[in-house]
């Protein structure tokens, strides 16, 4: 089997796990090395997306009474094993340099070791408070999603009863992985009323949803849009897209970011009919 997906719920991160402070640190070299990549190409955002394990949560904008929950996708032992033997191919997210983002994505040549039909029978494991991102699972992680609590306004025209999420941390290493690994937590987690109540604790039953609707956010001058609405099956929400400015120090105050120049966000969401 190529893929396992491990949903680490609420109680994971809120644990008093002694593992919890390495998890968090290898947590946020995965999703730095991947936001590096825009960095990287367009040279608009000069800060990385979190800024140490430390301010994890902070950076996520992520409460102490919010909803977090986060899915990992991983590739198997054996098919990594493999490419170090067999194409000496290894990766390295110790390495911070914004030069060498693009590192640990897995190159066009080596993407035939990972079947994506296997997918669908991914293995899906809950991880309990001492369970630990280790190292070992990091170097053969492929890509990430997450949902956080939603204190946005409501979109217009959805019914009351939809569940609203906010999508975050939103990281692949692999051409053409994260619209399929979207999907597989759409279809076979958010939408399962066994696993709902680990994604939101504060709307625990599915049952009373009609919908479930993911909010998202991102940067115009990174050709995010057109990925959000046309791969990702996102639409843009009738807010307007705010211009963020920056100030003498290049600080963007409005999202606690420092940046080259100013940029536009757009907000999008994707309706899910249960």
């Amino acid at each position: 089997m190529s893929f396992e997906v491990v949903l680490l719920p609420r109680t994971w991160f809120r644990s008093s796990s002694p593992t919890l402070p390495q998890s968090l640190e290898n947590l946020t070299k995965l999703i730095n090395k991947s936001y590096d990549k825009p960095r990287l190409k367009y040279d608009v955002i000069q800060s990385p997306r979190i800024t140490s394990p430390q301010n994890f949560f902070k950076d996520l904008a992520v409460a102490p009474n919010d909803d977090i929950c986060f899915f990992l996708l991983l590739g198997d032992r054996n098919t990594f094993a493999s490419l170090v033997v067999q194409a000496g191919f290894k990766r390295d997210f110790d390495d911070t340099n914004v030069a060498t983002s693009y590192s640990c994505d897995i190159p066009q040549q080596y993407r035939h070791y990972f079947d994506w039909e296997t997918l669908q029978d991914a293995k899906v494991t809950v991880a309990q408070t001492n369970w630990q991102f280790s190292g070992e699972m990091l170097s053969r992680c492929l890509g990430s999603l997450a949902f956080r609590s939603y204190h946005g306004p409501p979109v217009a025209h959805v019914a009351k009863r939809a569940c609203q999420l906010e999508l975050t941390a939103f990281t692949s290493y692999i051409k053409g992985g994260a619209p399929m690994f979207m999907n597989f937590v759409i279809d076979k987690i958010l939408t399962d009323p066994v696993y709902f109540p680990l994604v939101s604790s504060a709307q625990r039953e599915l049952a009373k949803c009609d919908k479930i609707v993911l909010h998202g956010d991102c940067i115009i001058e990174h050709d995010l849009l057109p990925y959000y609405t046309e791969v990702l099956e996102f639409v843009e929400s009738d807010s307007d897209q705010l211009l963020v400015e920056i100030d003498e120090n290049l600080y963007a105050a409005a999202i606690d970011v420092y940046a080259k120049r100013p940029f536009h966000l757009a907000f999008v969401y994707r309706v899910i009919e249960l």
